[in-house]
């Protein structure tokens, strides 16, 4: 069986670290940000960034929605 070490970044965790008011602010930012420094290694895929523009643009799912 092979195992692979590589992560999925969850929706939820770009929604979050993008929200400072989150209670999961801090510890979505400094997972992101790893990621991005890479002492991780995860993947966005196109699908997860669709969700992510969906959610922080619409006023009904978020209370500060980015323009």
């Amino acid at each position: 069986m092979t195992t692979s070490k590589l992560g999925l970044c969850d929706t939820n965790v770009l929604v979050y670290a993008a929200d400072r008011m989150s209670p999961f602010y801090s510890s979505s930012l400094a997972l992101r940000e790893r990621g991005l420094q890479g002492e991780i290694a995860f993947c966005i895929t196109p699908q997860i960034l669709f969700e992510f523009y969906a959610i922080i643009t619409d006023p009904k799912r978020t209370k500060n929605p980015r323009t």
